[in-house]
């Protein structure tokens, strides 16, 4: 496995399509459209390959600063518990300018393998919201402190 994490953009909608119906199928949110909007926002937006093939993506929203949102995360599933979910987590961070201190993240409470990453990774949970996901539904919000920039 050759891992290479760079900067992604609109030239990788199809890929990032096709890996996230893996994961996202039968998700109202998760749309081509999410992804052509999402790819367009402020932001950054970084993919893990395995040669020329992407196998992970992380966008992550920077329009509140001193916080970050997670709002787009996701390793193919047989790459996952290979580091590629950290490689990409660390990236971002090392990309953030100075002054963000706060990483956010949501996602259903029910998502039992979301909580176990993301809790591995220094995430902890800081609220629970009725109806985040859509109605009778339980969001969670997990965040982690990112390291101080000199």
């Amino acid at each position: 496995m050759q891992m290479i994490i760079k900067r992604i953009n609109a030239k990788y909608l199809k890929s990032l399509y096709k890996l996230g119906k893996e994961q996202f199928q039968g998700e109202f949110w998760f749309t081509k459209q999410f992804l052509k909007d999402a790819i367009k926002r402020k932001g950054l937006c970084y993919g893990a390959f395995d040669r020329k093939k992407l196998v992970g993506a992380i966008f992550v929203d920077i329009n509140d600063k001193p916080k970050t949102w997670i709002y787009f995360f996701d390793v193919k599933k047989e790459y996952r518990h290979h580091g590629i979910g950290h490689k990409l987590i660390e990236k971002v961070e090392k990309k953030l300018s100075k002054g963000y201190y706060m990483m956010f993240v949501d996602f259903e409470e029910k998502d039992i393998l979301a909580k176990k990453f993301y809790v591995h990774h220094g995430f902890r949970r800081v609220a629970k919201i009725r109806n985040w996901f859509g109605k009778n539904t339980f969001g969670v919000i997990y965040a982690r402190e990112i390291k101080e920039k000199e």
